[in-house]
């Protein structure tokens, strides 16, 4: 099997001028794990994760010892701080180099570069090298699974 059959979410993309606040609204959806950034001709220029999210949100280690830092920011500090982050663009926080793997690619390919990068999801180009849509590890997961359930039965 070859990943353009486990494909979904190609219409789930933003441009490099998207703000934060946009991405992390699709990103709350529980469906998506990975945004991808395209320019108006569909090329893939980076991504951004839920974790590029939570890292850009979370303060910063030393803001939570405030006791122990005298010029630690408070409170309103970390409020201002997050809504100038949430008006940033895509492109400032995207991942530039991104991870994919070609629609015409075996399956096992794409599990297999998941592991190795430690990721869940990966992009996928179409020959045109244009934006195609992603693949998810769970979505390669359930297909094994369904393929090979007569042998789970067996066991039984």
């Amino acid at each position: 099997m070859v990943v353009k059959s486990l494909i979904r979410g190609s219409r789930i993309k933003v441009s490099p001028d998207t703000t934060v606040d946009k991405v992390w609204k699709l990103l709350a959806r529980r469906d998506i794990t990975l945004v991808p950034v395209v320019d108006e001709k569909n090329t893939l220029v980076g991504v951004i994760g839920e974790d590029d999210i939570l890292y850009l949100l979370v303060p910063d280690y030393r803001e939570y010892f405030s006791e122990f830092f005298p010029i630690s920011p408070d409170l309103e500090d970390l409020e201002e701080k997050l809504e100038k982050e949430l008006i940033l663009k895509a492109s400032d926080v995207m991942n530039r180099e991104v991870v994919y793997i070609h629609e015409d690619q075996p399956v096992f390919k794409a599990l297999s570069r998941m592991m190795i990068h430690r990721i869940r999801a990966l992009p996928v180009l179409d020959t045109e090298e244009k934006y195609a849509g992603i693949i998810y590890e769970d979505d390669i997961m359930q297909y094994l699974f369904d393929k090979h359930k007569h042998l789970v039965k067996k066991r039984k």
